[in-house]
């Protein structure tokens, strides 16, 4: 376990290292989205990155955050980082060390004490989490009794396969086109453009207005309206824009940005980030016209793309035709108190539910 604060070079180094060899990629725990994070959106628990280490390489990695409590179970514990930008939470595990790296990462609940362990939104049909799976079912690798995680919650986000294109109907569309070519009367009608990695830095400051303007800025919630947010919104930008790793895809008209929206990129796929738009134009839905603009162009690149979507995003569900599960592992403590919180945790899951199916609520998320 290293302290975020004050992490040496070395270990970032290795940390970046492993993500490049992750065998399921996940831009949101690699250190150039963990480490402005952690700098900037003033989490007041304390940061680590529970590590595995084999010889002077890194395997896996997982940033956690110990809080005193998480969610509605009063027990303190360690979880993953999953902050109000992260929205994947997959650990990062070395292809090559597989099975060792998972079993280690399994493990690491007997190595906490009495807290609780929770890998917060993962993905639920890839190999991370099978390959978790298969250390546990592994008679007494972790004691005699241990029954490993509960799976807290589950849903299933939109995504398109490798090379999958967005399902947007060309009647649709261009009833789109023709709103874009009213608003915007004798000028040419504004398009989706990509653009180059080079020039995501100098959209920020667009970006950071347009959101700002709309729904987000009233409530609150937009980079711009929360202190430290937009210096980690450019410290990212700046990282992934360097290295190559950002799509950024605009529509402006000749005074100003209509719609943004960037993706983040690793080997293979395509992670929705963020989106804003220009709500007096929303009749010529310019910030479906820009995302459905990105998922084209990575589809040209043959990389898959997660949505990276929260259960009530219901626009990306209509473009996106694939889906994959995601959920939540709870670790309870080993020894007597564990098996008294795990019964008290599937209580309060039953209660939840019971209550979700009378709301009419599918799923079982809280």
């Amino acid at each position: 376990m290293h302290p975020i604060e004050g992490i040496g070079q070395d270990l970032v180094s290795a940390w970046a290292s492993l993500a490049e060899r992750a065998i399921e990629p996940n831009p949101y725990l690699e250190p150039m989205f963990v480490l402005p994070a952690a700098r900037h959106l003033g989490e007041r628990y304390p940061l680590a990155l529970l590590a595995v280490h084999r010889g002077a390489s890194m395997v896996a990695a997982l940033p956690v955050v110990h809080r005193p409590s998480w969610r509605r179970i009063r027990w303190p514990g360690w979880a993953t980082f999953r902050h109000d930008y992260c929205f994947l939470g997959t650990p990062l595990v070395d292809r090559d060390h597989l099975e060792p790296a998972a079993a280690a990462l399994a493990g690491a609940s007997g190595r906490l004490g009495a807290g609780l362990f929770v890998m917060e939104w993962v993905r639920l049909d890839g190999p991370v989490v099978g390959a978790l799976r298969g250390a546990l079912a592994t008679a007494g690798r972790f004691g005699a009794g241990y029954r490993g995680p509960i799976r807290y919650e589950r849903f299933e986000r939109p995504a398109l396969g490798s090379g999958g294109r967005p399902r947007l109907a060309a009647s649709r569309l261009r009833r789109y086109r023709r709103a874009t070519g009213r608003l915007a009367g004798d000028a040419p009608a504004p398009e989706p453009v990509d653009r180059p990695a080079a020039e995501a830095g100098d959209a920020v400051g667009a970006f950071l207005d347009l959101e700002r303007s709309g729904w987000k800025g009233s409530a609150g919630t937009a980079f711009a309206s929360r202190p430290g947010h937009a210096d980690f919104l450019r410290e990212v930008v700046d990282g992934f824009g360097a290295a190559d790793r950002l799509r950024l895809v605009t529509m402006e008209d000749a005074d100003h940005a209509l719609a943004m929206t960037w993706h983040l990129k690793a080997p293979g796929a395509e992670f929705f980030f963020k989106t804003a738009y220009d709500e007096s134009w929303k009749r010529a839905a310019p910030g479906i016209q820009v995302v459905a603009a990105a998922f084209e162009a990575a589809a040209a690149t043959g990389a898959s793309v997660d949505s990276c979507a929260s259960p009530d995003e219901r626009y990306l569900r209509e473009l996106m035709p694939g889906r994959i599960p995601i959920g939540t592992l709870v670790f309870p403590p080993r020894g007597a108190g564990g098996v008294a919180l795990r019964g008290a945790i599937r209580a309060l899951i039953a209660l939840r539910d019971g209550w979700d199916a009378r709301r009419g609520v599918s799923g079982d998320l809280p």
